[in-house]
């Protein structure tokens, strides 16, 4: 542009004009600003606007055209495409393309427009097209398979085959199939076509089954008739031909005809099968008859004596085709001499045949006999007679009464007497019983008859009744039961200064005798006889006063360790019994009452003496005893001495005496504990440190060896305070005081106050001082306020615990109460032999964990505890361990140690 004209009254120095002429202008209005100065830098100003305008048409790019399958199940398709590039000597102001990227096409062809706008309103259009094309194949469901059956001419006709199931994405144009008009016999596959309207086709296929059941005909031949040969069967038998007939075809035509028949009806079944299978059936009967005779042979004939069972025997029978009966006519009885027996066999069929039996019986002889009495080794001499002349004899013999010797049996040669040399061995007569038997010339045996021979008998030992101890008697009486074959009783007598007189009653079962002073020695007898023989055995029975006294017992005098032993002693003469006296922990097991016995041991026999008395009527004579020491003594009652040794070093223990103890043994087992001085007796010194407990023990023993041990823990444990003294309530208070009575041997005391209150003085003593808050609410919480002594040698008590209440300000009711520290009892019971128990309190639920540990530093036990707030009792089991000291440790979650304390198991 040109430079705008300008004036001064003076002069012109310059003329600026901005932008300047030549400058670049953006599109639009832009003002131009020119100053004027004069040469007295006076200045003026002008403007002018320069409009730039845009009428270039800004440039579009054409995109490809676009070919795309329809989206699945559906006719459309969801097309994304980029936008057109665009230019313009200005800018671009939009670019809008209809359909828009990302929209739903149909299928076919669609056309996109494009337009982009400049910052000037200046346009432009490009255009592509979209192609949605369908390759999704349409959907077929045949129908269900058919089976039919085939008509008479073994087809089906008018199959009803049902309707396929289609779809498609787009549009089904047509569903066809290949079935044919008539299906033949067997499988076909019709197969289905479905076809959309892109020419996409699929196909399904559809079974038709056609089965034939038109049963088949047949006509079984005509009756048979035939004979038996001799294996009661017929063969050969000519059946004929059945007739048949199907719709179809004929497969098979069978029978079930056996190549052999039975005698009798037999039913042939004739069976048609055609090509599917079906089968009809038909019958024709088949007779067998039978004409042979059956065959028989008579049994031998029979020989028997009068009254002897007589046995027939039995035919030999035989038929082609089976017997049906063998009868014959024998009588009931038969009567002595010869019977005809005819006998007859039927077959099944009922021919017969016969055969005969001849039948003898013979007449038996009668025999007798006289019963005979002998004496004793006699012979019996019994004489044998027959109604038959020329019978023979056999016998058997038997006692029957009594024990008799001598008796002979006879089974052949025997004659016609009987002469056996009998011996009587028992008490009482005894008899002998012959059983004899006759037998005829021809052999038929006849009934047995008997004889008795009787036997005298020597009589049995009397039993003598009677005093066998006299003591402070002069006259007595002895019997015997009347003894049976006894005729009269010889009776003896001690004789002698000190012996007995016979004053009546010689000869008979009452003896009367006068006893004279002093000690009776001797036996009474006595003797039964009869006039032929005495008594097998005198009786005998021995007479005395007192018995002897016992000499010594034999058997051992120490049992360390056995379980039964025998003790005994010599025959005391004029004892009757034997009397045992035991110590407690002997038990007779056998020979009660007699010279030797069997005793059982306990383990708790220690000591005691054994003794043993004769005994009989006149009194009890007492022996010498012998003392016996058993197994080793039981363990002392108890241990006596101090149990507490803080700060003790030096201590006496001591026990009661022991049964059967001959001495004793100690051990104190701990960290610098020893016997001080002799360790044998009932008491014993035992030197300490002072700061260590342990285990003192005390073993009695004797002979058997050591006795169980008794053991006393000694410990240092501190002992728990008494009850806390103060006030309970402490709501308006700003300061209390609390405390415990001193406990002896404890050095420090410790105090943990309930939340919010805080020990202002005297922590580690008996008594302290507390600060309370202000309290303006009316709100009460109740804490526990707690102390634990602390004993020299480093031992915490048991908690000592009082509930103190406060009030609550507004700050302190909502602010929460810190976590306390664990408060722990000392382990009781403490010493132990099987369990233990320490009792937690906690203010907050945590968990706890209770170690074990032996004097070696080994852990032996590790339990967790889940610890609720307030008290928790926990136990542990020790019982497997051996007896000694161990440790007993408290930790919490974090493995910080809390509590531990030593723990003696005895």
């Amino acid at each position: 542009y040109a430079t705008p004209a300008t004036a001064d009254n003076c002069s012109v120095a310059s003329v600026v004009c901005t932008p300047a002429s030549g400058s670049t202008f953006p599109s639009g209005p832009s003002t131009v600003t020119c100053v004027v100065t004069d040469g007295s830098g006076n200045t003026a100003t002008s403007t002018f606007t320069v409009t730039v305008t845009d009428n270039q048409n800004p440039t579009i790019a054409t995109n490809s055209n676009i070919t795309q399958t329809s989206d699945a199940g559906v006719c459309t398709a969801v097309v994304t495409y980029a936008t057109p590039a665009t230019a313009d000597n200005c800018s671009v102001a939009s670019v809008v393309c209809t359909p828009a990227s990302g929209s739903t096409f149909p299928s076919g062809l669609s056309t996109v427009t494009c337009v982009v706008t400049d910052g000037s309103g200046n346009t432009a259009t490009s255009t592509f097209t979209v192609t949605v094309t369908d390759n999704q194949f349409p959907t077929i469901t045949a129908p269900a398979a058919i089976n039919t059956t085939t008509n008479t001419a073994c087809t089906a006709t008018g199959v009803n085959l049902g309707t396929a199931v289609t779809a498609d994405n787009c549009t089904v144009a047509s569903t066809t199939n290949n079935a044919p008009g008539a299906f033949p016999l067997g499988l076909t596959v019709v197969t289905w076509t479905v076809t959309d309207g892109a020419g996409n086709a699929t196909t399904a296929t559809q079974n038709v089954t056609v089965t034939d059941n038109v049963l088949p005909t047949i006509t079984a031949p005509a009756t048979v008739n035939a004979t038996t040969n001799t294996a009661c069967t017929a063969t050969g038998v000519n059946l004929g031909t059945a007739t048949t007939a199907d719709n179809c075809s004929v497969a098979s035509t069978t029978n079930n005809a056996p190549t052999i028949f039975p005698l009798g009806l037999t039913v042939v079944t004739w069976t048609v099968t055609d090509g599917s299978g079906n089968t009809a059936t038909a019958i024709q009967n088949v007779t067998v008859t039978d004409n042979v005779l059956p065959t028989i042979t008579a049994p031998l004939d029979v020989t028997v004596c009068n009254g002897a069972a007589i046995v027939l025997g039995t035919p030999t029978t035989a038929d082609n085709c089976g017997v049906a009966s063998t009868t014959n006519n024998a009588p009931g009885s038969y009567s002595t001499g010869t019977t005809v027996v005819t006998w007859t066999v039927t077959d099944n069929s009922g021919n017969t045949a016969t055969a005969t039996q001849n039948v003898t019986v013979n007449a038996l002889p009668v025999g007798s006999a006289s019963n005979i009495v002998i004496c004793n080794g006699d012979v019996s001499n019994v004489p044998l007679s027959s109604t038959i002349t020329g019978t023979t004899f056999t016998w058997t013999s038997a006692v029957t009464v009594g024990s008799v010797i001598g008796e002979q049996d006879c089974s052949s040669g025997c004659g016609t007497n009987i002469a056996d040399i009998l011996t009587n061995l028992g008490f009482v007569h005894g008899v002998v019983e012959y059983t004899i038997t006759p037998t005829s010339p021809l052999g038929c045996v006849g009934a047995p008859f008997t004889a008795d021979v009787t036997v005298g008998a020597a009589p049995a030992t009397p039993v003598i009744s009677g005093p066998s101890v006299v003591c402070g008697l002069t006259t007595a009486i002895y019997t015997v039961a009347v003894v049976p074959e006894a005729t009269t009783y010889t009776w003896t007598v001690p004789t002698g200064v000190t012996g007995m007189t016979i004053t009546s009653g010689q000869g008979t079962t009452a003896l009367h005798v006068t006893i004279s002073a002093g000690t009776v020695v001797g036996n009474v007898t006595c003797t039964a006889s009869n006039n032929c023989l005495p008594s097998n055995a005198a009786a005998s029975m021995a007479v005395t006063k007192k018995p002897s006294v016992p000499g010594a017992i034999t058997g051992p005098t120490s049992v360390c360790g056995l379980t039964t032993a025998t003790y005994s002693i010599a025959n005391v003469f004029g004892a009757t019994s034997y009397g045992w006296t035991l110590p407690t922990g002997m038990t007779i097991t056998g020979g009660t009452g007699t010279t030797q016995i069997t005793v059982s041991i306990s383990t708790s026999f220690i000591n005691g003496n054994v003794t043993v008395s004769a005994i009989n009527a006149c009194g009890n004579i007492p022996g010498i005893s012998i003392n016996v020491t058993g197994n080793v003594p039981i363990a002392p009652v108890a241990i006596t001495g101090v149990t507490n040794v803080c700060q003790v070093t030096s201590a006496t223990y001591s026990v009661g005496a022991v049964a059967g103890a001959t001495g004793y043994s100690w051990t104190a087992v701990g960290t610098g504990m020893s016997i001080s001085g002799s360790s044998t007796g009932l008491s014993v010194t035992v030197l300490m440190n002072g700061t260590n407990g342990g285990t003192i023990s005390c073993k009695a023993t004797n002979i058997c060896g050591q006795g169980p041990a008794r053991t006393l823990a000694v410990v240092t444990t501190a002992v728990e305070p008494g009850a806390i003294t103060g006030p309970a309530n402490v709501c308006g208070m700003t300061t209390a005081t609390y405390s415990v009575a001193a406990v002896a041997g404890t050095v420090t005391y410790n105090w943990i106050a309930p939340p919010g209150i805080t020990i202002t003085s005297g922590q580690g003593t008996t008594a302290i001082v507390v600060s309370i808050p202000a309290q303006t609410g009316t709100t009460t919480q109740t804490n526990a306020l707690k102390v634990t002594s602390t004993n020299a040698c480093g031992s915490v008590s048991a908690i000592r615990s009082m509930n103190v209440t406060r009030c609550l300000d507004a700050i302190a009711m909502n602010t929460p109460v810190a976590e306390q520290s664990n408060n722990f009892s000392n382990i009781y019971p403490n010493p132990t032999s099987s369990e233990f128990t320490i009792d937690v309190t906690t203010d907050v639920d945590k968990d706890v964990i209770v170690e074990v540990y032996d004097i070696l530093g080994n852990l032996l036990i590790q339990q967790k505890h889940q610890a609720v707030i307030g008290v928790n009792t926990m136990k542990t089991n020790i019982e497997e361990y051996r007896d000694g000291m161990y440790f007993v440790r408290l930790l919490d979650s974090n493995s910080n140690v809390l509590y531990t304390q030593r723990l003696i198991k005895q």
